[in-house]
């Protein structure tokens, strides 16, 4: 009881920030909010494509999908694959449904909703890739969230998560490291709740993902206090 009165806490908590913000963020950021942008021409959406290696009629989850461009892109490239996205903030759905009728993408379904109780949306086995950009944290329950996604995807199914991480146990344990204090900044600003990067494998694996790859891109530090 407890736990999920923490959650639904925090989950309102994230709702809220996204409801305040996000025009501010429109206007700052432009419609990607990145706490680590990728570098002058890098594509992110064509890279991540890349390792979903999702084949032509196949169903693809951004989960957390803030204000759509992420998938409004990724559907021009691949035009052959349906998209959804999930999104828990009504102002972030409302312009979500305006890209998509601006730019025309018919292969892009958004759902207004919360990534804790995907099956609430989405079939068992229904898709073949979920990703999270820098979303999954937001949640104090991210194991939930992943046991959730576990369930929708289907067997051969790609999990991919561009979130962030501890790299240091002085940081975790630390509480006047510089990086202490980017965290404690995060996890107040943002509800985002980074964790260390040992814990997040062993999750994945104690639910039933086989670990493919880890990687840390040249990703540029973007944090900007909009809010």
């Amino acid at each position: 009881f407890l736990m999920n009165m923490l959650m639904n806490q925090n989950t309102q908590h994230v709702k809220a920030l996204y409801e305040d913000a996000t025009d501010v963020y429109l206007k700052a950021t432009g419609y990607y909010i990145h706490g680590c942008a990728p570098p002058e021409g890098f594509n992110l959406p064509m890279h991540i494509l890349n390792l979903l290696n999702v084949k032509a009629g196949g169903c693809v989850l951004d989960a957390g999908c803030g204000m759509g461009m992420m998938l409004i892109e990724m559907s021009k490239i691949r035009p052959d694959i349906k998209f959804y996205g999930i999104t828990i903030s009504e102002r972030q759905f409302e312009i979500c449904n305006e890209l998509k009728s601006s730019y025309q993408a018919d292969n892009v379904t958004f759902v207004l909703g919360d990534f804790h109780q995907l099956t609430n949306y989405f079939e068992n086995q229904s898709m073949d890739a979920v990703y999270f950009n820098e979303s999954l944290f937001h949640s104090n329950q991210y194991k939930q969230v992943l046991s959730e996604v576990y369930h929708i995807l289907n067997h051969q199914g790609v999990l991919y998560s561009k979130d962030f991480y501890i790299n240091r146990w002085l940081d975790k344990y630390f509480p006047f490291t510089l990086g202490n204090k980017l965290i404690k900044y995060i996890r107040k600003v943002y509800y985002y709740h980074p964790i260390m990067k040992y814990e997040m494998i062993k999750t994945i694996k104690s639910i039933g993902y086989d670990l493919k790859s880890f990687e840390q891109p040249a990703y540029i530090p973007d944090f900007q206090k909009v809010v």
